[in-house]
C-alpha cells in the first residue's frame, strides 16, 4: 500500500469517527431532524410496520419519497433503538461510501495522491460535516449521486460498459426514491455545462453543439430508464393504492411550488450559494480563490473539465430554484472537493504559486481572525443563559485559537502540505470537542428535550392528555413519545372545558395573557428557559401545567 492509500485509510476512519462522535448526546436540529426521525420511527411501531406510506403524527408526510425513511427505520430496527443516533446512522454510513467510492475512483483513474487530498477536503468541509451527522436525505443522496456522477463520466471518457450503464441508472433510480426528480436536474445541468465548455468559441455553430453532445447516447437512456424505473416503480404502485392523492400531492408541493416560491420562509437573494459557500466549505474556502481560476484556465483537461460542469450546470439549477438552503449544492461538493485537491497538489509540486502571494496570506489571516472568532462564539450565550457548560466552552476556545494561528503561521512559512493537513485535522479536532464536550452540555440548546423529559416523568404520555400551545418545535413530539399535538393559541376558547387537556404546555407570556378563571384551573408544574430553533433563535420560557382536577 502506497503512502497516499495509507493516508486515505487514515482519514476515512477519522472522518467516520468525527461523523459518530456525540450522536447519541446531541439533540435533534431545527425542524428537519425531528420530522425526519419522527417518521422512520412511527414506520417502525406502526401495528403492522407501515414500509409504504410515511407518517408524520396525524398526517402523511409527502416531502420526500420513502428510501429516507427505510433506512432510518432499518437502523432503528437493526439496533433495537428509536434514539437519534439509530436515526442518524444511515446518514454516517452513506457519507463514508461516498469517501471510499470517490477515493477509489479517482484513485485507480487520476491518481491516489489527488484522491487522498479530494477525500480529505470533501470529508472535513461544514457541509459534508453536518450532513453526516443529521438524519435527512442529503448524505444519501450525495451517495447515488456521487455514483452517477463517477459514471457519467467514464461514458464521457469513452467507457462503453454495460456495467457502468447499470450502475449509472441503478444510482439514479436510488436517488429518485430518495429525494425524487433531483438527481435528474443535476446530472442534465452537468451535461449542458460539459456540453458548453465544449464548445467553447464555436458555441455559434449548430454542428459544434451536436457534436458535444453526441456521446449522451452512450448513456443508453432507453435501457436506463427501464433500470430506473424497475427501483422507483414497485412503490409507486404500493403508495398510489394505498395513499391516491400522495404523489401528486409531491409532486405539485414538492417539486414545483419548491422550484417556483420560497417554502417555510426558505428565501434567498441572488448569488445566495456564492455567499454561504463561504461557511458551508469552510474550511477550505480560501484556496477557492486559486482553485477556481487555475481550473479554469486548465479545462482543457478532461477530469478539470467534467469537475467544473459539476459544479457550476447544479449550482445554475440551485440559484433558479426558488426555495433555498444552504444544503441544497451539496451535490456539488464532490467535483468542488477535486478541483481543490488539483491545485492543492500542484501547489505542494510548487507547479503554481498562488498559495505563496501576499495576497494570499492576507487572506489568510483573515480566514485565521474568523475561525478563532467561531472558537469562541459560544461565550456569547452568557448574555441569555445561565449554567454554561464553561469547561467546554475553555477548551473549545483555545482549540480555536490554537487551531488558527497553526494554519496562518504555516501559510505564513510557505509550508503548504503541513498547512493544509493542519486545516483539515484541526477542523476534525474542533468539531469532535464540539459536539462531544460542548453541545451535550449546553442545556439551552435543547429546550424541547428538556419539556418532554418533565412530561414523561409526569406521564404525559397517553393519546390526547397532553397539547402544545404557543411553541412549536417538531422535536417536542418525537421526545414525548408522539402523543403531544399542536393546537391554537384560542384553544380555550375554543375547546369546551370539560375537555382540556390534563397537561399544557405553552410560552410564559401566553401563561400570563389567559384570563384569571382559565390560569386558576391550572397549576405550573415545571417553567424552562432556552433557545427557540422555530422563531430564529429567540430566547423563550416555556411551561408545563397540568390540570387541577387531574391531580393524583
Amino acid at each position: 500500500m502506497s503512502p497516499p492509500q495509507r493516508y486515505l485509510v487514515v482519514v476515512i476512519i477519522a472522518a467516520a469517527a468525527l461523523y459518530l462522535i456525540g450522536n447519541d448526546r446531541v439533540g435533534l436540529w431545527d425542524r428537519d431532524e425531528p420530522r425526519y426521525a419522527q417518521t422512520s420511527k412511527q414506520m417502525l411501531q406502526s401495528d403492522p410496520p407501515d414500509w409504504v406510506v410515511p407518517r408524520l403524527l396525524d398526517d402523511v408526510r409527502t416531502a420526500k419519497p420513502i428510501f429516507i425513511y427505510w433506512c432510518q427505520a432499518g437502523a432503528m430496527w437493526l439496533l433495537n433503538s428509536i434514539d437519534p443516533f439509530a436515526a442518524r446512522l444511515p446518514s454516517v454510513v452513506a457519507m463514508v461510501i461516498t469517501l471510499i467510492v470517490l477515493a477509489i475512483a479517482i484513485g485507480k483513474s487520476i491518481g491516489w495522491w489527488r484522491a487522498f487530498w479530494t477525500v480529505f477536503i470533501l470529508s472535513t468541509c461544514g457541509l459534508v460535516i453536518a450532513a453526516a451527522k443529521m438524519c435527512i436525505t442529503d448524505s444519501v443522496l450525495l451517495l447515488w449521486i456521487t455514483i452517477a456522477q463517477l459514471c457519467l463520466f467514464a461514458v464521457y471518457q469513452g467507457n462503453r460498459t454495460w456495467l457502468v450503464t447499470v450502475i449509472l441508472w441503478l444510482s439514479i433510480g436510488l436517488a429518485l426514491l430518495t429525494k425524487g426528480p433531483v438527481v435528474l436536474g443535476i446530472q442534465l445541468t452537468t451535461m449542458i455545462a460539459l456540453a458548453a465548455l465544449d464548445v467553447g468559441k464555436q458555441w455559434r455553430s449548430g454542428r459544434a453543439w451536436l457534436d458535444a453532445i453526441r456521446w449522451w447516447a452512450r448513456t443508453r437512456p432507453l435501457v436506463g430508464i427501464l433500470l430506473a424505473a424497475a427501483v422507483v416503480t414497485p412503490w409507486l404502485i404500493q403508495v398510489q393504492h394505498r395513499e391516491p392523492t400522495f404523489l401528486r400531492r409531491a409532486f405539485w408541493h414538492d417539486v414545483v411550488a419548491r422550484s417556483i416560491k420560497p417554502l417555510e420562509g426558505h428565501a434567498g437573494p441572488p448569488g445566495y450559494y456564492l455567499l454561504t459557500v463561504w461557511g458551508t466549505f469552510f474550511p477550505w474556502c480560501i484556496l477557492l480563490v486559486a482553485a477556481l481560476p487555475w481550473a479554469w484556465r486548465n479545462r482543457r483537461l478532461a477530469p478539470l473539465r467534467f469537475a467544473l460542469a459539476a459544479v457550476v450546470g447544479p449550482w445554475i439549477l440551485m440559484e433558479i430554484v426558488k426555495t433555498k438552503l444552504a444544503h441544497y449544492v451539496l451535490p456539488a461538493f464532490p467535483p468542488l472537493a477535486f478541483i481543490t485537491a488539483d491545485m492543492l497538489f500542484r501547489a505542494i509540486r510548487g507547479q503554481i504559486s498562488d498559495l505563496r502571494r501576499p495576497a494570499f496570506i492576507a487572506l489568510v489571516a483573515i480566514w485565521a481572525i474568523i475561525a478563532a472568532a467561531i472558537g469562541a462564539a459560544p461565550w456569547l450565550a452568557m448574555r441569555r443563559f445561565d449554567s454554561l457548560p464553561t469547561t467546554a466552552m475553555t477548551i473549545l476556545t483555545v482549540a480555536g485559537i490554537v487551531y488558527a494561528a497553526s494554519v496562518f503561521i504555516l501559510f505564513v512559512r510557505r509550508r503548504i502540505a503541513i498547512a493544509a493537513t493542519a486545516m483539515g485535522a484541526g477542523m476534525i479536532a474542533v468539531i469532535a470537542i464540539f459536539y462531544a464536550l460542548y453541545l451535550p452540555n449546553a442545556q439551552f440548546l435543547w429546550l424541547p428535550e428538556r419539556i418532554a423529559a418533565v412530561l414523561l416523568e409526569n406521564g404525559a404520555t397517553r393519546p390526547g392528555d397532553v397539547i402544545n400551545l404557543d411553541y412549536r418545535e417538531d422535536s417536542l413530539a418525537y421526545y414525548q413519545g408522539g402523543t403531544i399535538r399542536t393546537k391554537e393559541n384560542t384553544y380555550f376558547t375554543d375547546t369546551p372545558r370539560d375537555r382540556w387537556a390534563k397537561w399544557i404546555v405553552l410560552t410564559s407570556d401566553l401563561w400570563e395573557n389567559l384570563p384569571p378563571d382559565v390560569r386558576s384551573r391550572f397549576e405550573p408544574t415545571a417553567t424552562l428557559r432556552g433557545l427557540a430553533y422555530a422563531k430564529r433563535g429567540t430566547t423563550l420560557e416555556v411551561m408545563v401545567i397540568r390540570r387541577i382536577d387531574t391531580r393524583q
